[in-house]
């Protein structure tokens, strides 16, 4: 313990000498030893000073924000603060979250236990996966085993909701026009990471994210069940998926999905 004591005061003494030594050629230490230790004194008094006075002043700030937010909450009606609540997250998590997805999304742990979109056995070619439920919505013409060849003779209508999003899905089969068409109602476009971890792999995350970067809606997303491939939702997307070709286009805030078997 004591060699250990002395080796380590030695090493200090060398790294002391250094910076202390009048001695020394460099013409940066030529000041006596007092003057430097004078010099080092007054550089820490000042950060002292500088971190002391910026400190209040953070604190004062958090804490003035703390209690607007406070404020605004307790006094808020059931329907102001489902409205204030939004615009918190808009304002102070989205204006950064956006910036870099990745930074917010790798602190959070992934507790999928099966990620659905990693799956090799898929009924059909073609999805609309909500990102928030991890629900899958057929986008191909004929699926469920049938065939271009059958004559169906009805129109085939489906329904879906992301409570998260608020976002409201309608979708309407015609095979004998070999068409599916599909709208997308949205109101609030809340992204659920959190849900997310819970449902996906970290791999296909990364994906999604990728996909919907750039893209108005992030709630809802293609996906190629064949190539494990995602595409965004957005005004004037056109992608080729297996037999279908799909055609995006946005109205006033719906999003209208065109679904063309070509083979």
């Amino acid at each position: 313990m004591k060699k250990r004591r002395n080796r380590t005061q030695k090493i200090w003494r060398n790294i002391l000498n250094i910076f202390f030594n009048s001695d020394n050629d460099s013409p940066a230490f030529r000041t006596s030893l007092p003057d430097q230790r004078a010099v080092l004194c007054r550089s820490g008094v000042l950060c002292l000073c500088v971190v002391s006075l910026i400190l209040p002043i953070e604190w004062v700030q958090h804490r003035r924000l703390i209690n607007t937010v406070s404020a605004y909450i307790a006094s808020a009606t059931d329907e102001e603060y489902d409205e204030i609540s939004w615009q918190l997250r808009h304002d102070l998590v989205y204006s950064d979250f956006g910036q870099n997805k990745e930074n917010f999304v790798r602190y959070i742990p992934n507790t999928s236990d099966l990620c659905p979109t990693c799956s090799t056995n898929e009924s059909a070619q073609a999805f609309l996966v909500c990102t928030n439920t991890g629900e899958f919505y057929e986008m191909d013409v004929y699926a469920d085993g049938f065939q271009p060849d059958i004559h169906y003779g009805a129109v085939h209508m489906s329904n879906g909701y992301d409570e998260v999003s608020q976002t409201a899905l309608s979708a309407a089969r015609t095979p004998d026009q070999k068409r599916t068409t599909i709208e997308l109602r949205r109101k609030r476009g809340i992204v659920s990471i959190h849900r997310m971890k819970a449902l996906f792999c970290d791999n296909c995350i990364h994906n999604i994210l990728t996909a919907t970067e750039d893209a108005a809606v992030g709630e809802f997303v293609i996906f190629d069940s064949g190539r494990k491939k995602f595409y965004p939702v957005d005004d004037e997307i056109e992608v080729r998926i297996g037999d279908y070709n799909i055609v995006t286009t946005e109205i006033s805030g719906t999003y209208k999905i065109t679904v063309t078997y070509v083979k």
